[in-house]
């Protein structure tokens, strides 16, 4: 049996409830709807191509002010997104740049392999656009040529009229120039690290989990959260978590007391010494009924934040399965996969336990092992085994504690019940 740590971080907030079509709804498809790719919607693995469809619903509004896929629900969208062609740009707004429209096209087809395969290609056809429009000279991008869509040729080879359109066009070519250095950008940053960029992490790495910071004022969550998060992030084959019996030997190192909360600045130097790559740090506040979970990731070394998440919990019997959702949101920006992403992905109410106060009493099992022992952590366990008497975690800490006493033969009371 052995104590687990875990995370600390920034407070949440409100979420508004306007534009509530264009926004995530809690417990359904992580991602804003109105902007996915039809890969997402059809909750199929992803790579950068998605991050492109993505980006092209933006150009598409940049340059209509309307949204490509509409509809009076999320569930309407997302069927648009994968039957429904968006209307020509052209025809939404007549003065959009020629060429411009092939562009977007081609970013949005639904099939990921007419798409733009990377970021450069789009930002190549991006910036000859922009210089063709400069010099008055409308091209149309070279690596896209539409099959069926005459009008989308002629809107592309079209000539200037230059005294009736002189100020669309430097609208137009401030949009395109944008693009162009949004594209770089995200080429940048790494967002397309999904094929094959650099990783904020690699298989070397460990990751430090500091204590959460609990802003509901709830003792229920003190300890509880931390254990929840451990098991998050462990059940990752990418997300290596600094044992517990390290970090402790090294807090004990740096003096710390035995019962010390790991804060962000105790755990930054303690990363630090046990030459982790990051800690991750939570935290949980509440509004009303409702819990905001989050998680901050942040680099040992320069201190700054490398990835962030959060989330809501529709109420406390939601807490545990939230942060489990948020440490996968999390997994996937710090670089892992979303193939293992999606493989490794239990519920964290069936991984630990769905009773808070069971986990609780795990919680204050592990802290009275480490403080006084194993005769008093099993007292704990068993009281946890009393609340979820399924609770698989609490019955291998008895079995663990009566072998360590060397009392094999085990109370009837412990004895694992199994659910039909």
């Amino acid at each position: 049996m052995t104590g687990k740590t875990t995370a600390s971080s920034s407070d949440a907030e409100t979420i508004a409830e306007s534009d509530a079509l264009h926004l995530t709804s809690p417990g359904a498809m992580f991602g804003t709807v109105s902007y996915m790719s039809p890969e997402q919607v059809k909750a199929k693995e992803l790579d950068a191509r998605t991050d492109l469809f993505s980006f092209g619903a933006v150009l598409y509004e940049m340059a209509t002010g309307k949204m490509p896929f509409d509809g009076s629900s999320p569930g309407e969208i997302c069927s648009a997104i994968l039957r429904d062609e968006p209307p020509s740009p052209s025809q939404a707004n007549p003065q959009i740049v020629p060429g411009l429209e092939a562009v977007i096209r081609k970013v949005l087809e639904k099939d990921c392999n007419l798409r733009y395969q990377h970021a450069s290609e789009l930002r190549a056809d991006l910036q000859r656009l922009k210089r063709d429009t400069d010099s008055g000279n409308y091209e149309k991008p070279v690596a896209y040529t539409p099959a069926t869509s005459p009008s989308l040729t002629r809107v592309a080879v079209a000539k200037p009229r230059h005294a009736m359109r002189m100020a669309a066009t430097k609208l137009w070519l401030s949009i395109v120039g944008l693009a162009v250095l949004f594209v770089a950008a995200l080429i940048v940053r790494g967002v397309y690290s999904r094929m094959g960029g650099k990783q904020t992490l690699t298989d070397a790495d460990t990751v430090l989990l500091a204590d959460f910071t609990n802003n509901t004022g709830d003792p229920l969550f003190d300890g509880t959260l931390k254990i929840a998060l451990n098991v998050a992030l462990t059940e990752s084959p990418f997300v290596n978590v600094l044992s517990s019996d390290k970090a402790s030997a090294i807090s004990k190192e740096m003096g710390q007391p035995t019962d010390a909360n790991l804060t962000a600045r105790v755990a930054r130097e303690l990363c630090q010494r046990a030459g982790s790559k990051m800690y991750v740090a939570g935290s949980i506040g509440s509004a009303d009924s409702k819990y905001v979970v989050a998680l901050n990731a942040v680099n040992c070394q320069s201190g700054k934040t490398v990835a962030h998440e959060e989330m809501t919990a529709a109420g406390k019997t939601d807490v545990l399965d939230t942060i489990g959702r948020a440490s996968r949101k999390l997994r996937a920006e710090l670089g892992e996969a979303p193939s293992t992403v999606q493989k490794f992905d239990v519920p964290l109410s069936e991984a630990t336990t769905p009773s808070l106060e069971a986990l609780s009493a795990y919680a204050s099992a592990l802290k009275a092992y480490n403080e006084q022992g194993v005769q008093t952590a099993l007292a704990f366990d068993q009281h946890a085994i009393e609340l979820d008497p399924n609770f698989a975690m609490a019955y291998y800490d008895v079995g663990d504690g009566y072998y360590s006493l060397n009392q094999l033969g085990a109370p009837a009371s412990t004895t694992p019940r199994r659910s039909n």
